[in-house]
């Protein structure tokens, strides 16, 4: 929405999986975006590719990176082996990396949108 793209959002079952996810992408996973009739699975890549469609930058994209990394080597595979050690110092380091109000500095950036899942995952 942050984008001011047009879009329309489908919600679905998780299990089963509906024929019509399946043959969009043969995994299943969701979120997925279809543009130009190509289906784009995967958060990241999603937002990446809404980001350039809209003309959406980072702040400060070094620091965008920074944080993805993090989230991506260190939080998220933290959360998922529930090692609550690991998973408190990634969240500070997390912490450290926050620039202002939005984790790039002081307007909304594509990275606080893509984190938000990762953090709601761990939490």
């Amino acid at each position: 929405e942050e984008s001011g793209l047009d879009y329309r959002h489908l919600e679905c079952e998780l299990y089963p999986k509906p024929a019509w996810l399946l043959e969009l992408d043969p995994r299943g996973k969701v979120p997925v975006l279809v543009d130009g009739g190509a289906a784009v699975p995967e958060s990241e890549a999603i937002v990446g590719l809404v980001a350039a469609g809209a003309g959406l930058q980072e702040a400060d994209a070094e620091r965008a990176a920074a944080w993805r990394a993090v989230v991506n080597s260190e939080l998220l595979p933290a959360g998922e082996a529930g090692r609550r050690a690991e998973l408190q110092a990634a969240l500070a380091k997390l912490d450290r990396l926050v620039a202002g109000p939005y984790v790039t500095g002081d307007s909304f950036g594509v990275s606080i949108d893509i984190e938000h899942s990762a953090l709601s995952f761990c939490r």
